[in-house]
């Protein structure tokens, strides 16, 4: 819903805000793109380097202030 949806991008703002404030870290635009497609429910492939870290907190901390139940979980080859 749009309500929703006003919500979820007023909290991810509020992570990338805090990312920076507290973690010194300004996500670049295409981390946050990642992390909306996260928030989407989407699957993300990012190269090495790009930042999947950075992107899972934005969209994980984001759900989570947003008041949506979050599990992460990570996988490497």
């Amino acid at each position: 819903t749009r309500r929703s949806s006003d919500l979820t991008t007023t909290a991810l703002r509020g992570a990338c805000e805090a990312s920076r404030e507290r973690l010194g870290l300004a996500p670049y635009p295409e981390q946050v793109a990642a992390a909306l497609a996260l928030m989407e429910g989407r699957a993300v492939e990012m190269q090495t380097g790009e930042g999947k870290t950075l992107a899972l907190f934005l969209a994980a901390s984001a759900l989570a202030r947003a008041g949506r139940h979050v599990m992460v979980l990570t996988a490497n080859d």
